[in-house]
């Protein structure tokens, strides 16, 4: 009988819920991998303690509303997926210059095993317990280039996230609206979730590939997935140096490292508007990245590893060989 994993991800159609669902797809190992939305596990978790041989409360806030309520960790893996649970927004890009509490820390170690899909973080938190790096994708066969794409006069920028949770973080004011509306030329499309941001994956796709680039102007990120997405459909990005965003681009080759400030952004989205023909280029190299290198087809192994290794740790534990 096939080991037993329970994904636990906070809400339908957000990211952890996506991240769960591709993981459900791409599965190839003998594992069983099943989807729990926490306010559901919540209402019986008695009974999904019994059923399931692992927990995977699928990022550190869920996880310390574990801990909070006393649920049992001893089968229980988590992740690490951003800096915003413990950073006390104090991470500037590119983000090895804030170190977590002890507090965190020692709520962590409570945990079976823990992954991170960002080698930042792992950089950061690896000095204090073992984190398993499970590097993180979107699905290509649902984001991808598509040979319709309009052309238009105008730069197309495009912007998708909330206006309102940690604004501060996201820049959107600060940098993103006034550095697009300084250049000539410039379009910003934004998808907000204030305004009902879409969130079906066909739709967004055509929202990613009407654009001829995407702008990221975060303080501090994990593995900001609107980036992956936009890369799949071979979108070019601009972006502070935030989470995953090196492992992802090289700049001025798939994309645009910059610093946050808006006169950097003013700059660079000049530059590329006096050069937008290398756009297209650079976003048939993003999106050979992604088939290299964020592919789900091989990527799906360090997950379903990381899995199998939580369950020989439980057992080792179990048998009294680990403490």
């Amino acid at each position: 009988m096939p080991k037993k994993i329970l994904l636990i991800p906070d809400e339908p159609n957000w990211a952890l819920d996506k991240n769960a669902k591709d993981l459900v797809k791409y599965n190839k190992s003998k594992l069983r991998l099943d989807i729990c939305y926490y306010d559901d596990f919540r209402t019986d978790a008695d009974r999904y303690y019994r059923e399931y041989d692992l927990l995977f409360p699928m990022y550190m806030g869920i996880f310390f509303d574990f801990l909070k309520r006393r649920y049992p960790v001893d089968t229980a893996v988590t992740g690490i997926r951003s800096y915003h649970r413990w950073d006390k927004r104090k991470t500037l890009p590119p983000g090895y210059n804030t170190h977590p509490s002890f507090k965190i820390v020692h709520k962590l170690k409570k945990a079976l095993l823990v992954n991170t899909h960002c080698k930042k973080l792992w950089y950061i938190f690896a000095r204090y317990f073992p984190v398993i790096h499970t590097k993180y994708t979107c699905d290509l066969q649902m984001f991808y280039p598509e040979t319709t794409k309009k052309k238009s006069d105008k730069l197309i920028i495009g912007w998708t996230g909330s206006l309102t949770n940690h604004p501060g973080k996201r820049g959107f004011h600060e940098f993103i609206k006034p550095a697009c509306e300084a250049v000539d030329g410039v379009e910003l499309k934004v998808q907000s979730k204030e305004d009902g941001v879409i969130t079906d994956d066909n739709q967004m796709r055509a929202f990613y590939n009407s654009l001829d680039l995407y702008i990221i102007a975060s303080r501090s990120e994990g593995t900001p997935r609107p980036a992956i997405e936009a890369a799949a459909c071979g979108v070019p990005v601009i972006s502070t140096d935030v989470g995953i965003i090196p492992e992802l681009m090289e700049d001025g080759e798939n994309g645009f490292i910059v610093r946050r400030t808006l006169e950097a952004f003013v700059e660079k989205l000049q530059w590329i508007a006096d050069n937008r023909d290398r756009l297209p280029e650079m976003g048939k190299k993003l999106r050979q990245k992604m088939e290299r290198e964020f592919n789900w087809e091989h990527l799906i192994y360090q997950w379903t590893d990381f899995m199998e290794y939580a369950l020989e740790i439980k057992r080792l534990k179990k048998e009294g060989y680990l403490k």
